[in-house]
C-alpha cells in the first residue's frame, strides 16, 4: 500500500505490515506496494468513505506467495487492532487452511 498516492491522501494509516522473518508479520518496514493491487484496493474503499483508518497487512510475498498461518496473524492482528472491516484478496485450495481460517474470521 502506498500511503503517499493521491487517491488515499485522506486516509490515516493506522499501521502497515508485511511478510518478515520466520513466518511472522513485520510491523517495522515502512509502507510498499510491490504490484500496485493494495494501493488500488484501499484507493476504492475510501473512494467514498473520506473518514476512517487503514491498516495495511501484506501477507504475500514478491512472488505472490504466502500460507494460511499467516493469513491467520493477519485477521488476528486486524481484530485486535479494532478493525471494522477486512478486505481479503486472495484464496487458497489448501484443505489444511479451511479450519484455522474458519477460526479466525470467528
Amino acid at each position: 500500500m502506498n500511503p503517499r498516492h493521491p487517491h488515499l491522501a485522506h486516509v490515516d494509516l493506522a499501521g502497515y505490515a508485511e511478510p518478515g522473518e520466520a513466518g511472522h508479520l513485520d510491523e517495522t518496514r515502512p509502507p510498499r506496494d510491490l504490484h500496485g493491487h493494495g494501493t488500488a484496493v484501499a484507493a476504492a474503499v475510501f473512494r467514498h468513505h473520506r473518514q476512517g483508518r487503514l491498516l495495511a497487512l501484506r501477507v504475500l510475498d514478491h512472488r505472490l506467495e504466502g500460507d494460511h498461518d499467516l493469513l491467520c496473524q493477519a485477521i488476528e492482528l486486524a481484530v485486535d487492532r479494532g478493525a471494522r472491516l477486512i478486505n481479503i484478496s486472495m484464496a487458497t485450495p489448501a484443505p489444511a487452511a479451511a479450519e484455522p481460517l474458519a477460526a479466525a474470521v470467528a
